[in-house]
């Protein structure tokens, strides 16, 4: 909700037909009117190789800064945002190129392992059925959801969650991924 009645609706997904999704939720909701559409693609398959190219600085989603997992970046595309800002205040103030490379060099040590993960998680989870993926919802339970949100920095939440799910549910998330493959080979051949 915005004010006067208005609010914002937004919808996601691989292969969807994003404004019929979006009209199908407004529907849903009791009907209303659209004031404007907006679609925009987000890359989530990790950071450009170059976040500098010349006298070129790509910051957020033009930088792959999103995350891979949930395509959300309020923070690690921000924080890209902040350290451009100093590394081209730098470059501005003495004219030395090397200013440019440092900002490339910070955003990767903050975040560089964390999006070497999700995308690991992300080719993982592209791949499941839908057996699979419910059998993974499953596993997750009320207590390791309050104990990730009061705990863990959901920006870096690979590392929390594996953490928090251990080794049997791990062992159930292996085994689900294994068999939802199993399946996909035994389709092919049918």
């Amino acid at each position: 909700p915005t004010e006067n009645n208005r609010g914002k609706v937004g919808v996601a997904g691989m292969g969807i037909n994003a404004a019929a999704a979006l009209d199908d939720i407004i529907t849903r909701m009791g009907g209303g009117s659209t004031l404007r559409k907006i679609f925009a693609p987000i890359w989530v398959k990790g950071p450009v190789k170059n976040f500098v190219q010349g006298r070129t600085v790509v910051v957020g989603d033009a930088a792959g800064q999103s995350k891979p997992t949930t395509a959300g970046g309020i923070y690690t595309c921000g924080m890209g945002g902040i350290l451009a800002g100093k590394a081209i205040s730098s470059f501005l103030k003495t004219g030395e190129k090397r200013h440019l490379a440092t900002y490339q060099k910070e955003w990767t040590s903050r975040f560089g392992r964390e999006f070497e993960k999700q995308i690991i998680a992300r080719n993982i989870l592209e791949d499941l059925d839908n057996k699979a993926i419910n059998s993974l919802f499953k596993s997750v339970t009320p207590k390791i959801i309050k104990e990730i949100e009061e705990k863990d920095n959901f920006d870096f939440h690979v590392s929390a969650i594996v953490r928090l799910l251990g080794a049997g549910r791990l062992l159930k998330m292996f085994l689900a991924v294994t068999e939802s493959k199993c399946r996909q080979i035994q389709a092919r051949y049918k």
